[in-house]
């Protein structure tokens, strides 16, 4: 799906949490499975929740932005559970199905909305934080695939990173 270029940056963090969503859906891997989203919630998802929410927020219609904030409450909740006990099965489960709905509805509903109703100038200043984001991402990340995208992504557009 193409998006805007303002977007790309918290799509492709949605493949990630897919990937979460599904392992976490897995009766057979609870334990695991828990152990990978907290490890990337701790590395990646949390930032990815902060920043939808400080940079998205603004251009959300007010229902969007209730969904969106109520959401990543439940979600964080979860994630907070996790990291202080382990979840049972239905936890994760649970915790899963919540993931993987919320990203399906950001991909098909927020984004495009988002990218229906904003301004230009919107969007373009939402592309420069983003451009800050992914070199931020890119300098902290531990993962081989982020600096891999972000070092992409620069080449593709050199004057949108490290302005």
């Amino acid at each position: 799906m193409k998006r805007h270029p303002s977007l790309e940056p918290f799509s492709r963090d949605h493949n990630t949490g897919l990937i979460l969503a599904r392992q976490l859906g897995i009766a057979a891997a609870v334990a695991p499975a828990v152990a990978a989203f907290v490890a990337a919630w701790r590395d990646e998802l949390k930032d990815h929740f902060d920043e939808e929410e400080r940079l998205l927020g603004p251009l959300c219609r007010p229902e969007e932005q209730i969904r969106l904030k109520e959401e990543h409450d439940r979600i964080r909740a979860l994630a907070a559970l996790g990291e202080k006990e382990a979840l049972d099965e239905a936890g994760s489960r649970g915790l899963g199905q919540l993931l993987d709905e919320h990203i399906r509805w950001e991909e098909r509903v927020l984004f495009p909305s988002i990218e229906a109703h904003a301004s230009e100038e919107d969007l373009a200043a939402l592309a420069a934080e983003t451009d800050k984001l992914e070199q931020r991402r890119g300098e902290l990340a531990t993962n081989a695939r982020r600096k891999e995208l972000v070092e992409r992504r620069s080449r593709k557009n050199p004057a949108n990173l490290g302005s």
